[in-house]
């Protein structure tokens, strides 16, 4: 589903990642590791068509992104999501409005919409938080909305860039309770972090990144 071959990428000539060679397969969860500063949010980008490889390929599923046209990239987010460390949300807007917005965007029907933001906020156990502003949740409520945008496409990826990094621990296991669910339903789900509590003693998939490089 995801394959990295010989993957590099600078930035102002400084190589942020050397040389990645690996697969992610359709339904994993993996989690990408390492201190700041050793590539993972740049490698989230690359899956994410935000950013390209300078050498090497990449290809999710039957996208090539090494020599993707900026005309494909709006097909290739309807497959891939992103969930990111500031949520990115419209503070302005009700929860309701925020989630509904990637279907707004792809042209779906208001009706088709309504239905599929409950059945997501159902999802992430914030059904009676419909009508409330973005402004107001917790930051693990807010969290949470994010992942429920990112779902509402029904991806085959979800990406997570330091999903639990601004969140108390109670709320971290929440986080990570949702994404194992979002996984159990054969979404991959590929989550960038430097809090190893949130693999430790899991048999799931851990790469660990330093200097840009694979290391274990």
């Amino acid at each position: 589903m995801i394959t990295f071959s010989g993957v590099f990428k600078y930035y102002s000539s400084v190589a942020v990642l050397q040389d990645l060679s690996f697969n992610i397969e359709k339904g994993e969860l993996v989690f990408i590791t390492g201190p700041s500063g050793a590539g993972k949010t740049t490698l989230l980008k690359l899956i994410f068509g935000s950013e390209v490889p300078d050498e090497g390929t990449i290809k999710v599923e039957n996208f090539d992104l090494s020599n993707i046209k900026h005309s494909e990239i709006p097909f290739l987010r309807r497959i891939v999501s992103f969930v990111f460390q500031d949520f990115r949300l419209r503070q302005d807007l009700t929860v309701f409005d925020n989630i509904a917005l990637p279907l707004r965007v792809i042209g779906e029907k208001e009706k088709d919409i309504r239905q599929r933001v409950l059945d997501a906020l159902k999802d992430v156990a914030l059904r009676s938080k419909a009508d409330n502003l973005v402004r107001t949740l917790s930051g693990g409520e807010q969290q949470k909305v994010a992942i429920a945008r990112a779902i509402i496409i029904n991806p085959h990826i979800v990406l997570a860039d330091e999903p639990t990094g601004n969140l108390d621990p109670e709320a971290s296991q929440d986080i990570m309770a949702l994404f194992k669910r979002i996984n159990a339903k054969g979404c991959s789900v590929v989550i960038a972090t430097h809090n190893s509590e949130l693999f430790k003693n899991t048999h799931y998939r851990v790469f660990s990144l330093k200097e840009g490089k694979i290391i274990q």
